[in-house]
């Protein structure tokens, strides 16, 4: 994954280094992002339908 960050002296983007695996930013906000979950295998044919893991039927 390729992260731009703001350089606030000179108020453009620089790429940070490439990072792998599970990535952490805290500026603009916390976030964390799994890049193996992202792309993981398919549960699906490929066919543009996605499934949500753990998800469940609405039955009433």
């Amino acid at each position: 994954m390729t992260v731009y960050r703001l350089n606030n002296d000179t108020g453009k983007y620089g790429i940070a280094p490439r990072v792998t695996g599970v990535v952490r930013l805290e500026d603009p906000f916390p976030l964390t992002i799994d890049l193996a979950m992202l792309s993981g295998p398919r549960g699906d044919s490929g066919s543009g339908s996605a499934e949500v893991a753990g998800a469940r039927p609405n039955i009433d």
